[in-house]
């Protein structure tokens, strides 16, 4: 008996009995059941492989929507591969807090360091002119930079939509749209303010501000990092959710380790 699924043959099964034919009609029985579970679980585990590599190819594709964003200003270097570190840090130590261990389930955080690249997507839109100006921007040109928030939703929810799943869309999305409001309110494109503004966005927020301030831009020199957790810690409770920049802020040295991980630019 060959015991085979399709066209791939795993093996035979030779039987020596007595009692021929009450053996062979058991023994067939046998080998046609091992053949279904055979069948099954390569079934299952080219399914899986295949799963494997849609989402292989769906992340090379959401890095790729980021670099084309990076490559357009030359002192942005690693920036979104920083920034999802930076939140891969600080989601990890927010999830052992009670007020947020059922929100970030380890599905969430990989959820929200896998969305974290695409934040700025929308800036995709905006003139060369305005994102790389060497200068300070007018109050126009400004109103132009807020719009990328806006466009990065629409991007995602245009690109994303029956090609992701709704959670990761939702996060992606949330990302994109609100990392620039701020605790009081002060922030865009909404106004929100406090826990109006969705958990996914305030740990953003603070993890690229803390990357814009410690890279050269085409406007301004890196800060040292000293300086730039000086601003997050000032920044608490105006800018910034009090218990997430707080956290961050407890483990400077993990953030140290990133920035010496990627060595584009001076701290």
């Amino acid at each position: 008996y060959a015991v085979h699924n399709q066209q791939m043959v795993y093996g035979y099964l030779v039987v020596f009995a007595n009692s021929f034919d009450y053996v062979v009609q058991r023994m067939h029985q046998f080998v046609l059941t091992l053949d279904s579970c055979a069948g099954m679980f390569v079934q299952q585990e080219s399914l899986r492989d295949s799963n494997r590599r849609l989402q292989e190819i769906q992340n090379k594709i959401i890095v790729s929507f980021a670099d084309m964003v990076e490559s357009r200003d030359d002192f942005t270097g690693q920036h979104v591969k920083r920034t999802s570190e930076y939140l891969r840090i600080l989601v990890k130590y927010l999830a052992e807090m009670p007020e947020y261990a059922k929100i970030l389930t380890p599905e969430m955080q990989d959820r929200m360091c896998k969305a974290a690249p695409l934040h700025d997507i929308g800036k995709i839109k905006i003139s060369d002119v305005v994102l790389n100006k060497p200068g300070r921007l007018t109050e126009d040109e400004f109103e132009v930079i807020k719009t990328h928030t806006l466009s990065g939703g629409e991007i995602i929810e245009k690109t994303l939509t029956d090609i992701e799943s709704d959670s990761y869309l939702k996060v992606a999305q949330e990302m994109a749209l609100y990392h620039h409001e701020k605790w009081d309110g002060s922030g865009y494109p909404y106004h929100l303010s406090g826990e109006e503004i969705p958990l996914c966005a305030r740990i953003m927020a603070v993890v690229d501000v803390f990357d814009a301030l410690t890279s050269k831009r085409v406007y301004k020199e890196a800060f040292p990092v000293e300086k730039a957790f000086r601003i997050l810690e000032e920044s608490s409770g105006t800018h910034f959710d009090p218990k997430i920049v707080g956290t961050f802020l407890a483990h400077k040295e993990e953030v140290r380790q990133v920035l010496t991980k990627y060595q584009d630019r001076h701290i």
